[in-house]
């Protein structure tokens, strides 16, 4: 925790949001819920708004019908169905509600995944990505996993005598950053920093572009040693 001394002078985390990129890529229909009247049960609306999927009743089962629209028929099994992502198996009973859901997407041709076919994919997206309420199975594991995090550079300055005459340590690894360093007419510039008390060998990179898109870049190193 290199800034554990330094609350002033923390690098500053930005929440990246909710990450909108579907792995499926771009759907073939897309229905944003809010443009139609709404309905109670999802299965008002997909009857009613979505026709590259039939609903049916059969033997008491409840079942999705994906037309497979290159070959102008329909598929037999039911598509792979979505809820922000997550994959929802029990189409009857699926709790998916359409006050929560903001849109409705569909993939109609056969859609590969790994070693498994699916015939079709329908994929409901919710206001918050949080999956709107829907309750999952309590066998299912869950697994966190650390996510893109952004964060900016943070270099301290001691322009104050306080701050000179401070005896918190510094362990900062990276010391300097800058993504819009600009070179003056003569081609070059310039930049100052501290270093951090971790005694040790810092690389130096630099990279660059010209205003005719040519790049190059140049590595250094240079010591921190204990003073004296």
């Amino acid at each position: 925790m290199p800034f554990l001394y330094h609350g002033k002078h923390q690098n500053v985390y930005l929440a990246p949001g909710i990450d909108s990129t579907a792995f499926y890529g771009k759907a073939d229909a897309s229905y944003l819920l809010d443009g139609y009247i709404r309905f109670k049960v999802m299965e008002e609306v997909m009857r009613e708004y979505v026709p590259g999927v039939q609903v049916r009743l059969r033997k008491g089962g409840f079942h999705f019908r994906v037309i497979n629209e290159p070959y102008s028929s329909v598929f037999f099994h039911n598509p792979l169905v979505l809820l922000d992502g997550v994959p929802v198996f029990d189409i009857k009973n699926n709790g998916v509600r359409p006050a929560q859901s903001e849109e409705v997407r569909g993939v109609y041709p056969n859609y590969f995944l790994g070693p498994y076919v699916y015939n079709g994919l329908v994929s409901y997206i919710t206001y918050q990505g949080d999956l709107g309420g829907f309750q999952l199975d309590p066998r299912v594991l869950l697994i966190e996993y650390e996510g893109l995090q952004l964060r900016g550079s943070s270099t301290p300055r001691h322009t104050t005598q306080e701050q000179q005459l401070s005896r918190l340590p510094d362990f900062r690894n990276l010391l300097y950053w800058s993504p819009t360093l600009k070179t003056q007419a003569n081609g070059k510039a310039t930049c100052s920093f501290y270093t951090s008390d971790q005694e040790g060998t810092y690389m130096m990179v630099v990279q660059g572009m010209s205003k005719a898109g040519l790049v190059g870049s140049g590595v250094m190193t240079f010591e921190v040693k204990r003073p004296l």
